[in-house]
């Protein structure tokens, strides 16, 4: 979608703009006709076919009059559409900017996660029109004023979004694009399992992706640009330096300062994610059954703790295991029918810890929600590797010849909500 847009980007240049409203309103035309005939030929009308789905969602054509609406909006600032505005007050200036953002809050509440705009539209019987314009071009009006009033207006929002760091992590929001989902990813996985709180996720993945974005920009981004221009243009290089640039000391310091940033980020969430596992680890090798405790898994280790609690919404269950040397099996826990078949694997978060009196350790920090465990009869654990198979377990309730070892049998000892429920 994006290299379509630059693509057209050129062509659109060519345009007066007088002509430039036609295709705008052709463009408009276009895609409605594309999405009736879209609507029409799918099947079943209730939901999108794949290929549908691609099309309305990705099909660059499609997207194209977003595109086509920001250079709109560049076009009309630059005939001087604003030009009056500009003349009134600070405090006139600030109401427009904060109506602008309220447009974008209403406009979420009506097309975002809640589809408010569904209960006013009906767009529940259209659903190839309800994936388009929820897949982005639903929010070009709200996001279109915003530009608009921002780039024209003189009040307190747009003054600050003017200074220079604003404007430097504005430059540097394309970088911030392409890596948000990398750094949020790391994250989750450091924490996986651990119980964090949201607030401190959100916080760490915001600091990461901005410095690592701000290292894009610097490192990557802006001497890459330089570079096509520099081969665009057809003059010696000498008359491409009329950009200018940082002082090589201010550069090199951002740089610096936005690694720091980045490092101490990971570096801190990595310790103190350590020191959650020692602490559920600690507790589970305390609370650990007597028939549990001990038990050997061939070649890959000692069960050497086990905890369960529930929580208003799911169980949360603890496991820590004392490597061997030869350890090289992943962990299942398997939840299990009356007859031990499996109904499903519980997704479990961990990492490999070490402790000076026992050595390596292996943790692994799962949370079931209810509606998992409502046919659930047992849960069990054990070790598989798609070249070794599963490992034996010398000892305790065990299941699956051996190779599965039953941690917690339900009932007795387990009462959920819904066992209550279903008793009255």
């Amino acid at each position: 979608v994006e290299l379509f847009f630059y693509a057209m980007f050129p062509l659109s240049t060519l345009l007066s703009n007088r002509g430039f409203v036609t295709f705008y309103g052709l463009l408009l035309l276009a895609t409605g006709a594309a999405l009736s005939v879209v609507s029409h030929f799918n099947d079943p009308p209730a939901s999108l076919t794949t290929p549908m789905q691609v099309f309305v969602k990705f099909g660059p054509p499609m997207r194209l009059v977003e595109f086509a609406s920001g250079i709109a909006v560049a076009r009309l600032l630059a005939a001087g559409f604003a030009t009056r505005l500009a003349a009134t007050k600070t405090t006139v200036h600030t109401g427009f900017e904060v109506l602008a953002i309220a447009g974008i809050a209403l406009w979420w509440n009506l097309l975002g996660p809640s589809n408010w705009i569904y209960t006013f539209l009906d767009l529940n019987d259209h659903p190839v029109l309800a994936r388009y314009l929820t897949a982005g071009p639903g929010f070009v009006p709200p996001f279109a004023l915003l530009v608009f009033t921002m780039a024209w207006s003189r009040g307190h929002l747009s003054r600050l979004l003017s200074t220079r760091p604003m404007v430097f992590l504005g430059e540097a929001s394309f970088a911030l694009y392409l890596v948000h989902r990398t750094v949020m990813l790391a994250v989750n996985r450091t924490a996986k399992g651990l119980g964090f709180d949201w607030p401190l996720l959100v916080a760490v993945s915001l600091t990461g992706t901005i410095a690592a974005s701000a290292l894009l920009f610097l490192l990557v981004e802006t001497p890459c640009r330089r570079w096509i221009l520099t081969l665009a243009t057809r003059r010696p290089a000498s008359a491409t330096k009329k950009v200018p640039r940082a002082h090589p000391l201010l550069r090199w310091s951002g740089i610096g300062l936005a690694t720091a940033v980045l490092l101490s980020s990971f570096a801190t969430m990595g310790k103190v994610a350590e020191a959650r596992a020692f602490e559920r680890a600690r507790g589970a090798a305390a609370a650990i059954d007597g028939s549990l405790g001990g038990a050997v898994f061939a070649d890959e280790g000692t069960l050497i703790g086990m905890s369960s609690n529930l929580t208003t919404e799911s169980l949360e269950l603890d496991f820590v295991w004392q490597k061997a040397p030869t350890a090289s099996r992943n962990l299942f826990i398997h939840l299990c029918n009356d007859r031990g078949d499996v109904l499903r694997q519980a997704n479990a978060g961990g990492r490999d810890l070490h402790d000076e009196d026992l050595g390596s350790l292996g943790t692994a920090f799962v949370s079931i929600p209810f509606a998992d465990l409502d046919p659930v009869a047992s849960i069990g654990i054990g070790f598989y590797s798609a070249a070794k198979q599963s490992a034996h377990v010398d000892r305790g309730p065990r299941s699956m010849a051996d190779h599965r070892l039953d941690v917690m049998i339900r009932p007795p000892g387990l009462v959920l909500p819904m066992d209550i429920e279903k008793a009255r």
